[in-house]
């Protein structure tokens, strides 16, 4: 189906220094606890969260504007990210902002741009802010407002064709998956957006089973596949609350028994939130590739029921672009994990950097002499941009590819 994100580029942003990184259908973050992997996921989240409420509420969950922008000796105050992106329609998107901090924890947006193509090569559509100041910007009759708290994307969500590129960046979707979140009954809601740890997941699964039946039966059918004994999975109502059952096969019993949610392992009730995440929202009408991102999909699931996992997240790519990350040599020794699929995460000094597999071991690989995964067990993943230069400023804003 192709990608949303197929590039994007990171400045100063917690760990990272600076990184240049192209997407594909599928990418996979591989590196050592804390190299900077969750950091180069929460970017996308980042981002969709700005879009959803304001630059401030942005960076106070994450510890403010202090926990953001990168620490280092050279105490940078300013960071930045942009994206190229596949838009409905057949446009492309550029969209990047730099934050810049003033005294305490204020900030403004020092510069942002987006840049939109059109089907008519003699079209595009483009917008410059410039520390509080619309620099360009397509003829309207009334200029939308500028606020120091806010992406400008925001104040013009509703002209075409920046709607769309503001749907897209807004819905981009980073999971987190923890049981202890869904385990008791949930409250009702529409579920047609799983949350980041998956806390109305009884609800998305009910609005899975009702709005896109194949989605639901292939969430049934590689759970059964990972959980042995697992017949089918619904949602049952309990007053305002509802909650997930599992309809599993007990020895002796001449029928499968029905167990909620509580009674569950924390192996099953994460495989069923990594399995949803994966693909409720293959029943997305609008055009628009849906992007999810994963962090460690393998957590409490067992290693022999890797590959199988890996079989959902590969077939979930066709519809969705996802980007993972992960430490289990298990799930990257299958064999449709291919070289171009990886980012090698490394960190010197708790500068991240980001990139390829370096050339030994992507011939490795593409010449089937030995599997990513075992080339993590062997410690011989490597990125190919440990010698590369920075990012410059100037280069954020760069639509060049």
């Amino acid at each position: 189906m192709g990608t949303l994100i197929n590039r994007v580029r990171l400045r100063n942003y917690k760990s990272i220094g600076s990184c240049d990184v192209r997407l594909n259908e599928l990418s996979v973050l591989v590196g050592l606890n804390g190299s900077g992997k969750s950091n180069f996921l929460d970017s996308f989240s980042f981002i969709s969260d700005a879009c959803n409420s304001t630059l401030d509420t942005a960076m106070r969950n994450r510890g403010g504007l202090a926990a953001v922008r990168r620490k280092s000796s050279g105490h940078p105050t300013n960071f930045g990210m942009s994206f190229f992106m596949n838009l409905a329609e057949g446009r492309n998107a550029f969209f990047a902002f730099e934050v810049a901090a003033s005294t305490g924890e204020r900030f403004e947006v020092r510069k942002e741009t987006a840049s939109i193509s059109d089907p008519d090569p003699r079209k595009s559509f483009n917008y410059t802010v410039e520390r509080g100041e619309i620099t360009k910007f397509p003829e309207v009759g009334v200029l939308p407002d500028i606020r120091a708290d806010r992406l400008f994307l925001t104040s013009v969500a509703g002209l075409k064709p920046f709607d769309a590129l503001f749907d897209a960046l807004s819905s981009l979707s980073v999971y987190d998956i923890n049981p202890d979140e869904f385990r008791l009954p949930q409250p009702h809601e529409s579920g047609n957006r799983l949350k980041p740890s998956g806390q109305n997941l009884a609800s998305t699964l009910r609005y899975v089973r009702d709005s896109s039946p194949n989605s639901y039966s292939r969430v049934c059918e590689y759970l059964r596949r990972i959980v042995r004994g697992v017949e089918s999975i619904e949602t049952k109502s309990l007053g305002p609350t509802e909650t997930i059952q599992f309809i599993q096969n007990v020895q002796g019993a001449s029928a499968p028994w029905r167990f909620d949610a509580l009674n569950m392992s924390n192996g099953t009730l994460r495989s069923l939130g990594v399995l949803l995440a994966l693909f409720h929202q293959n029943s997305d009408k609008s055009g628009r590739v849906p992007f999810v991102g994963i962090e460690e999909p393998e957590g409490t699931i067992h290693p022999g029921a890797a590959a199988i996992l890996m079989d959902a997240i590969i077939e979930a790519s066709h519809g969705s672009q996802i980007i993972l990350t992960t430490h289990s040599p298990e799930l990257l020794d299958h064999k449709k994990v291919a070289e171009n699929h990886l980012l090698v995460v490394t960190s010197d000094k708790n500068e991240t950097r980001i990139g390829m597999a370096d050339e030994a071991s992507r011939r490795a690989m593409r010449e089937n002499l030995l599997t990513a995964g075992e080339l993590l067990r062997a410690n011989q993943l490597s990125s190919d941009v440990e010698s590369a230069p920075a990012l410059k400023q100037s280069e954020l804003f760069s639509v060049t590819k």
